[in-house]
């Protein structure tokens, strides 16, 4: 499924990446040892269908939210 990954460090985007798959992650080499509440990550993902898109809303837990028109969720910490 199409899923998208922004990481930033105290405002700034150090990650912004997309890719078709299961899962996704990553890293930035040039900040290491940072404090995590310097971080926030948003993480979005687009459904192939309506049923998957809508029975994965029905059971996603808070934080998340959803746009109907596009069959995408989008979690951010």
């Amino acid at each position: 499924m199409p899923m998208s990954l922004t990481l930033k460090y105290k405002g700034s985007t150090i990650i912004s990446y997309s890719v078709k798959t299961w899962w996704i992650t990553g890293f930035n080499l040039k900040y290491p040892n940072v404090n995590r509440d310097d971080l926030t990550a948003t993480f979005s993902v687009t459904f192939n269908n309506a049923g998957m898109f809508n029975s994965f809303r029905g059971s996603a837990h808070r934080g998340w939210s959803f746009n109907s028109k596009n069959l995408s969720g989008t979690y951010t910490f």
